[in-house]
């Protein structure tokens, strides 16, 4: 039995922290433990390094827990002599562009409306019809995200929309502005089951209308009010820069007044124009979030899809990954047809197929645009996310925002230091805090 030595050995007061990274497997445990897990990596039997550990004493109580440590490091594969082998491709998140018409120019948005102007649009339907060419590819219960543009220039199609993703046992969700939710159409939304997002980015006018424009921010009140009262699942979304990190908690009071049921905090992405702003370091937006959440077990209550949940979630999981998803565990529907890995891998090049004159079926299996794309992004293809040590659980960052800073694929996230520290604190957070309950500390 040979033991690999950990990738991450990091004491704090009377714990440590250990990282495999291969395997993938990550563990919070005290020094006894970590003396005894020390004596394997040295090549010591389990009994030898058990007797080490206790004098030579019988000592039933430290033979159970090594055994228990023995299994676990056995079924996370660390002790195996073949590593575990990522599970099987489903599209778990569809991205739909029902629009790409918007009446606003936000600072930091990728979208180019102008370059659509000619291009015919699909009605809800035919989307809807398009995507039921992809239900053996895609995992139950997946995420139908309605986007646009603005998607509530289309009130009636991002309805039906929703509503079929429901009869599939899809989870849709429409991200709007939120300047033209009307009464007909929060009750459409409360009825149907269709959570709604509505972007306000700050706690007050002056953050948000320096990004979205003069006027919006009472107008987008307005909207998540008539959302709110209707009965909607509604969650309001902030884009997070270094300009407004300290914003969160007042941003998650502004939430609890309006009565919302979740507030998003999430990082701008260097795509765009939103390479314009300077982006939060990830542990510093963690930590935020943290110290927010920590205050007030109300304001905690309103996360769920925000950065910090949606890191600890990945991050509390110890499943062997091929890539960061896109094109194979995601994929874009725009508006004209054409199907794209993700939102953040639009254009020419990365264009699939068009749902118009093939089956989207066809497209997903054969396009080889989708193919290269799936080449590129894996682990393995980019440097240095091959060999290092968090790529199962920072994913490589966003590949498309690497490829728009450095116009290759092959490099990994723009943020590639800062989310290696910011695995090593999450998991740290966890190991006080297990996911889905308030037990003691205890391994991924």
């Amino acid at each position: 039995m040979t033991l690999p030595p950990p990738d991450i050995r990091e004491r704090r007061g009377d714990r440590v922290l250990l990282v495999w990274g291969d395997a993938p497997w990550w563990t919070v445990i005290d020094p006894q433990a970590d003396r005894f897990i020390g004596a394997l990596v040295e090549g010591k039997s389990p009994a030898a390094a058990l007797a080490e550990l206790t004098g030579g004493r019988a000592d039933y109580a430290v033979a159970q827990a090594a055994a228990g440590i023995i299994r676990r490091l056995k079924s996370a594969g660390v002790l195996a002599r073949r590593p575990r082998q990522p599970a099987r491709d489903r599209i778990e998140s569809i991205a739909v562009n029902i629009t790409n018409r918007c009446p606003l120019r936000c600072a930091f948005c990728y979208n180019q409306p102008e370059l659509h102007q000619d291009r015919a649009e699909l009605s809800g339907l035919e989307l809807a019809a398009a995507l039921d060419g992809l239900r053996r590819y895609t995992a139950p219960g997946a995420l139908l995200a309605i986007l646009g543009g603005e998607p509530l220039l289309r009130p009636a199609d991002t309805l039906d929309l929703a509503r079929w993703a429901r009869r599939r046992g899809l989870r849709p969700m429409v991200s709007t502005n939120g300047l033209y939710v009307d009464d007909a159409f929060a009750r459409g939304a409360a009825e149907c089951g269709l959570d709604v997002q509505v972007s306000l980015d700050g706690p007050d006018a002056a953050g948000h209308e320096a990004v979205r424009g003069p006027g919006t921010f009472d107008r987008a009140l307005a909207g998540v009010a008539r959302l709110v009262e209707a009965g909607a699942l509604v969650v309001i979304s902030m884009v997070v820069h270094a300009g407004n990190l300290t914003a969160i908690e007042p941003y998650l009071r502004l939430a609890q007044r309006l009565g919302v049921a979740e507030a998003r905090c999430i990082a701008v992405r260097q795509m765009g124009p939103g390479q314009a702003f300077e982006p939060p370091k990830p542990v510093n937006l963690l930590r935020a979030i943290w110290q927010a959440a920590d205050s007030d077990p109300a304001l905690a209550g309103l996360l769920g899809r925000d950065f910090a949940s949606i890191f600890a979630q990945t991050c509390h999981g110890c499943a062997p990954r091929r890539s960061c998803g896109t094109g194979s565990q995601t994929l874009l529907l725009d508006a004209d047809g054409t199907l794209y890995p993700c939102p953040n891998f639009v254009g020419e090049a990365f264009a699939a197929g068009n749902v118009r004159s093939e089956p989207p079926a066809r497209v997903w299996r054969r396009s080889a645009a989708l193919a290269e794309v799936r080449r590129q992004t894996a682990l393995a293809a980019r440097r240095p996310c091959g060999g290092c040590w968090a790529r199962h659980w920072c994913l490589g960052g966003c590949a498309g925002e690497s490829y728009a800073v450095h116009g290759e694929f092959g490099r990994p996230g723009v943020a590639c230091a800062g989310m290696k520290e910011a695995v090593r604190e999450v998991f740290w957070r966890l190991a006080d805090r297990p996911l889905g309950t308030g037990s003691a500390p205890r391994p991924c």
